[in-house]
């Protein structure tokens, strides 16, 4: 159903803390959806220019390729930051989502979080991470991947799911991102 990948030698405390300056200042600028959870940046974060980025897009390509168990020939990849706060909360029955819903969905695809930032109250508490509804938000069904900072979860992208609990004002920052293939 997911896996998880450790990214934490690639990726480090100054390299995570890099990247959640970055998204910081994309979401300070107002580059975010004015529609969607607060806050989701607009722009694909993986085209930025740096080597931070291009070792976090790797990893994703990586931890992808893994988890399909062989390398598939991209054909399509979204990528973004999000910041999320107590401070911001929004209703948690209107975060349920999929990331099968727009172009090409037909096609194979893969999604990933990648936990940049967490407030130390929320490590190891499962509730914080992400919560699954591996067959749909009507079925009772669930189950919680906890947050590890460093790490990318991966999971087939039509696999409905929503931030964790916000136990704290402090910000989590995660990147995510999808990557699609043709059979």
């Amino acid at each position: 159903m997911y896996q998880t990948f450790d990214w934490t030698a690639l990726l480090n405390d100054d390299d995570r803390s890099a990247i959640a300056t970055d998204v910081r200042s994309i979401i300070n600028q107002g580059d975010y959806y004015k529609n969607a959870p607060k806050y989701q940046t607009t722009m694909e974060v993986f085209s930025i220019k740096k080597p931070i980025w291009s070792k976090l897009r790797m990893s994703f390509y990586w931890s992808c390729f893994a988890y399909n168990q062989g390398e598939v020939q991209i054909s399509h990849i979204k990528s973004w930051g999000v910041i999320t706060s107590k401070k911001w909360e929004e209703p948690r029955d209107d975060l349920w989502h999929h990331h099968a819903w727009y172009a090409n969905s037909h096609l194979p695809r893969l999604s990933g979080i990648f936990y940049v930032e967490l407030p130390k109250e929320n490590l190891g508490d499962p509730e914080c991470g992400t919560e699954f509804a591996p067959k749909g938000v009507e079925d009772p069904e669930r189950f919680w991947v906890p947050p590890l900072i460093g790490h990318w979860v991966i999971y087939p992208a039509n696999l409905f799911h929503r931030p964790g609990l916000l136990k704290s004002e402090k910000e989590r920052i995660v990147v995510a991102a999808d990557l699609g293939w043709e059979n």
